[in-house]
């Protein structure tokens, strides 16, 4: 730039001083903004992902209508990027203390992914133990030692769960809700053992299923990396679910097939006894129809019989009159006869 140019930009600024000063400020500002923006959201990723490290946070969940099968979870941990895989148990209940209501999801404990963070207490040790998450603790106003009762919307015990009441021994933070209640839809959890279960009602199949993928370890899970790695082995894994979820129908059709034969067998069964006994009820009401019938001839029978009886005796009355009336005259005529002697 020439030295003519420098002082005719200088002078121009110069004349321009506050709308200079204003631009500059305001770049300035918005440098700051995008700054602390930037790093504000680097800060929340880098605690989420360490967050997300400590509970060891499930890289896919699988979830079926038909449950998961056993054979399932060997197909699972079979997939190609897929190094670890944990079922869970998982129903609903609701929770009532001194008129407060909270609805809640109660899961089994998991080993190795999607462990609970403890934050007070310790976590349950037996079937009849728990661990509440904190919003659940709040809303109710319940304490480490305190007893809960979870039913269903009837009162009744909660589908699945052998037992309704559970003694609280933690307050857990559960990585499936890392963040506000108010930002995380849905019922809070109630942590239980898998014991606490009906495990022989449910065949030995799970709600769900939690995997852990190869090489995800240690990367942002909010970065392109991440998502790449794990595109990859999701593509496989809804591939596998396609595969297994036809094959589960067949194996359910299967299953229940004999039980729906069973009961079409029972209901014709059924059907043939209710025809039996419905003939038998007809051939009861006709004989009791031909009972009534000869009820009544027999009353008929018995009124003329009675009638005829009194017929009689009347008629035996009648000869009796006569009777002492003809000893009357023989008496009389007897009298005019010795009278006459």
């Amino acid at each position: 730039m020439k030295h003519t140019q420098v002082k005719d930009a200088l002078r121009n600024i110069w004349k321009q001083k506050v709308s200079w000063f204003a631009i500059v400020i305001i770049a300035m500002l918005s440098v700051m903004a995008y700054l602390g923006i930037n790093f504000a959201s680097r800060g929340i990723a880098g605690n989420g992902n360490t967050f997300y490290d400590e509970t060891r946070f499930r890289d896919a969940e699988i979830v079926s209508t038909l449950l998961v099968t056993p054979d399932d979870m060997d197909a699972l941990l079979a997939v190609e990027g897929v190094s670890d895989a944990e079922g869970v148990y998982q129903t609903s209940g609701k929770i009532e203390v001194g008129g407060a209501r909270a609805n809640v999801d109660v899961v089994s404990l998991t080993d190795r992914i999607n462990t609970p963070l403890l934050l007070e207490g310790r976590l349950p040790e037996t079937g009849s133990e728990c661990a509440a998450e904190q919003p659940v603790m709040e809303s109710l106003g319940l304490s480490v030692g305190d007893t809960i009762r979870i039913t269903d919307a009837h009162g009744d015990c909660a589908s699945y769960l052998v037992r309704t009441d559970f003694v609280i021994t933690g307050v857990v933070f559960h990585p499936d809700h890392a963040a506000r209640p108010d930002h995380v839809p849905g019922n809070r959890d109630i942590v239980v053992l898998p014991e606490a279960f009906d495990e022989e009602a449910l065949g030995g199949c799970f709600m769900k299923a939690v995997l852990l993928f190869e090489g995800t370890a240690g990367l942002d899970r909010f970065g392109r990396e991440y998502a790449d790695a794990a595109s990859a082995v999701l593509e496989r894994l809804e591939t596998l679910g396609a595969d297994r979820a036809l094959l589960r129908s067949g194996e359910v059709r299967t299953e229940y097939q004999s039980q729906i034969d069973e009961g079409h067998a029972e209901l014709d069964d059924g059907r043939e006894e209710l025809e039996s006994a419905r003939a038998e009820l007809d051939d009861g009401w006709a004989a009791l129809a031909d009972g009534e019938k000869e009820l009544a001839d027999g009353e008929k029978e018995l009124a003329e019989g009675k009638q005829q009886l009194e017929d009689a005796w009347q008629e035996l009355l009648d000869a009796k009159d006569r009777l002492e009336a003809a000893e009357a005259e023989l008496a009389a005529a007897r009298a005019e006869l010795d009278s006459g002697r």
